[in-house]
């Protein structure tokens, strides 16, 4: 029997839907071989390429894909004259000659006809030459055509097998040499750490040794690996990366396949490795300084806390050192997680500032060791002087003198304390020179800079403060005056900035704001900080170089409908202006009156195979359209949907849970009624299905019987639609994959006493 180009008795082929890496059956004797014959002709003289099937088990099915690599032949015609196919079988021919593809099908429907064990002639491919055809070698090569996927045999006990297959060409005329695949690197190795960064891409390259054209295509297995691109014409720079997400620790392994039609070392390979290591742990200290402070002699502070914690992986072993005869710890080694206390005894220390730093160590740590200071502040009963700052530098120029600074001289003693400041040099004066000082309430006194005194360049001298009844007396502040030719200046983009919210917030949150910092001149750099103090305020980052961006956010959860205000406060040593200041205005309005109900997503759906029917969570959030607080509560329909909890306000996350146990086969349908007693829009539905499958129940209507096996066959011959409510429901023989063999499956448990569909 002839089938013409234009005959199609199926159309289309069937998918292979591979729900994780698991190959087809092995097969359970000797391979099954697919041979296609090599064939010559001319140009103008149409050839048939015969393809021939070794099997040892009875077949219920096939599905054989090919694919040519020349678009100056095509496909004419298949013949079945001298097959060894039963006369009974339904076969299947879906040609797509503009692609070069062809894929050839067999089912026993019945089920009591199979293709018996044997080796001999299928069928047979005539190809047109048209005249004037170049003269070249046309390779034919197994296929990966969807919906069918690749060479599939359906032995008729169920199960799928993957035959062998020996390329076949076709030459015409007396063309050149063969390609050749020449691959620049036979292995990759990557590594990396779990929870860490994809490691670096690596290249391979693809070269063609021999002649004609070499078009190549890969395969591989393993979700991790990328081969990008994963076909193309040699030359080639061919892109090799390791994704980790979601791979725990461990060495993994996998081949690469490179295939070339025509190719005589058709297929290469090359291997690739991913080594993925556990973190090490990494110490966490919170917080990483300290300070306690207490008169001399008098009653010790109380202590303090320290948590030590691993924010890696691996496990933390750690110990704790301090050198300091004042400081004690509760504990110094541990394993995880630990708080220990940090004690001071101030027994024969005299008024003064002791430091002393924690040392917290574990040699497999990436951030080994760690530190958290101590300072241990003494007062005397007698005055103590303290200055702030405890230095000053400024900067002027030619024509325009350093900004007054500002020193608080503070008491960090007892009793009155007075103070008398002096400076030694012309360039520097201060407005007054003497006063008192009690703890609390420091003296201020302003400096002022002359520029006209100095040369340009740098100038050092010191302000001294000293006392008659200070214990520490005296106290000298360094100065440093740097007169510029060209100073430097700060500049910030604004000084106002201005946000309005919402009480209990807006769905996506308030836009972020912007402060550009620059620079007057390239140089000197320009060294800035940001300071600021509202906890509703976040400024990132607090320090940079230069020209640099400041990015300002508002959080308005928390807060009462009305103004709030701070100021961010940015300086530089270095420029000669005073810090800039930036004023934060953030308005929060009350609610509005009649504000919808809004939720994030508008249906729900859960699936459930019944081998393992429970619950599951599902998430949506609850908000005000156009921000504000709102009052709503949650219902549901039907008993198996419960909302958790089913009251609350605006931006609360709401879980919803879908409970599928003693439920049968089919699908379910409910919704979530949400209402409030102040948005308009309510009473919102929210639909929600839940279907209870089983496998081999394509078609989702709670039986598995022979409108599943139409229903399989339409959907991998006739492109119809995919099984319900999920692709792989109709993966009857657990083999994970969709494919022939399901049907076949089905068909031996209807008619032939065959086992009954699987559960996973």
């Amino acid at each position: 029997m002839m089938v013409h180009r234009g005959i199609i008795t199926i159309l289309l082929a069937f998918l292979v839907l591979t729900v994780s890496a698991v190959a087809q059956d092995p097969d359970p004797g000797l391979p099954d071989t697919v041979r296609i014959d090599s064939v010559a002709t001319v140009a103008g003289v149409d050839v048939g390429v015969p393809v021939t099937l070794w099997n040892d088990e009875n077949l219920g099915g096939y599905t054989l894909p090919f694919i040519w690599d020349s678009a100056d032949i095509s496909i004419d015609s298949v013949s079945y004259i001298g097959t060894r196919i039963p006369p009974s079988a339904m076969l299947t021919l879906n040609l797509d000659n503009p692609n070069r593809k062809v894929l050839m099908g067999m089912v026993d429907f019945s089920g009591l006809n199979p293709l018996p064990p044997g080796d001999g002639l299928l069928f047979t491919i005539w190809f047109a030459v048209p005249s004037g055809t170049p003269d070249q070698f046309v390779s034919i090569d197994s296929s990966f055509y969807p919906p069918a996927g690749t060479f599939t045999l359906a032995p008729q006990t169920g199960g799928s097998v993957t035959p062998q297959f020996i390329a076949g060409q076709i030459k015409i005329g007396d063309p050149q040499p063969p390609p050749v695949i020449v691959l620049s690197n036979g292995s990759f190795v990557f590594n990396a750490e779990v929870g860490g960064g994809n490691p670096t891409s690596q290249v391979q390259t693809i070269t063609n040794g021999g002649g004609q054209t070499l078009n190549w295509q890969t395969a591989w297995s393993s979700a991790w690996l990328g081969v990008n691109p994963n076909q193309g014409t040699a030359p080639s720079t061919v892109v090799i990366t390791a994704n980790i997400a979601g791979l725990s620790a461990g060495t993994y392994y996998d081949t690469v396949v490179v295939t070339a039609a025509g190719a005589t070392n058709s297929p290469q390979e090359f291997t690739v490795t991913l080594n993925l290591t556990v973190p090490p742990p990494i110490i966490y200290l919170e917080p990483d300084s300290f300070y306690f402070q207490s008169l001399q002699d008098d009653v010790n502070p109380d202590s303090q806390q320290l948590l030590i914690d691993n924010i890696g992986q691996g496990t933390l072993n750690w110990t704790a050192t301090e050198n300091a005869t004042w400081l004690t710890l509760s504990a110094y080694a541990g394993v995880g997680t630990a708080v220990i206390d940090v004690m001071v005894d101030n027994a024969g220390l005299g008024p003064g500032v002791y430091t002393e730093q924690i040392v917290v160590s574990d040699p497999t740590a990436t951030n080994d060791p760690q530190y958290a200071i101590v300072v241990f502040e003494i007062f005397s009963a007698y005055p103590v002087i303290w200055a702030e700052p405890e230095s000053f530098y400024a900067v002027g120029s030619g024509t325009q003198d350093p900004y007054d600074r500002t020193l608080l001289i503070h008491n960090n003693g007892g009793g009155i304390m007075d103070w008398t400041v002096s400076e030694p040099v012309d360039w520097m004066s201060v407005d007054i020179d003497t006063g008192s000082a009690v703890q609390g309430d420091p003296g201020v006194v302003i400096v002022s800079f002359d520029g006209s005194q100095v040369y340009f360049g740098q100038h050092h001298s010191e302000i001294t403060i000293t006392s008659g009844n200070a214990a520490n007396s005296p106290v000298t502040i360094p100065v440093t005056f740097w007169k510029m030719e060209v100073p430097q200046r700060l500049y910030v983009s604004t000084n106002n900035l201005y946000f309005t919210g919402v009480e209990c917030g807006l769905y996506g949150g308030i836009d972020p704001q912007y402060i550009m910092i620059t620079a007057a001149t390239a140089t000197p750099p320009l060294n800035w900080t940001a300071t600021y103090g509202a906890s509703w305020l976040t400024v990132a980052p607090l320090q940079g170089y230069n020209a640099s961006t400041v990015t300002v956010e508002v959080d308005p959860i928390g807060l009462a409908p009305g103004v709030y205000e701070d100021t961010i406060v940015i300086s530089s040593l270095t420029a000669i202006n005073p810090s800039e200041k930036v004023a934060v205005t953030l308005t929060i309005l009350p609610s509005p009156s009649n504000a919808d109900l809004g939720m994030s997503v508008d249906s729900l759906v859960y699936v459930f195979c019944y081998t393992l029917v429970g619950s599951t969570d599902l998430t949506v959030t609850m908000f005000a359209v156009g921000g504000g607080c709102l009052d709503w509560q949650a219902s549901a329909t039907v008993p198996w949907l419960t909302p958790l909890p089913d009251t609350g306000t605006t931006m609360g996350d709401l879980t919803i849970r879908g409970d599928a146990v003693g439920l049968s086969l089919g699908k379910y349908e409910g919704d979530l009624i949400f209402t409030s007693t102040t948005a308009p829009n309510t009473p919102l539905t929210l639909p929600v299905d839940l279907w209870v499958y089983t496998m081999g129940d394509a078609n989702g209507d709670a039986l598995v019987n022979v409108t599943d096996i139409v229903y399989l066959l339409d959907y991998i011959f006739a492109g119809g639609p995919a099984p319900i409510p999920l692709p792989f429901v109709g993966d009857a023989d657990c083999n994970h994959e969709t494919n022939i063999a399901d049907a076949v499956y089905l068909i031996d448990w209807m008619f032939g006493d065959g086992p009954p569909p699987c559960v996973y």
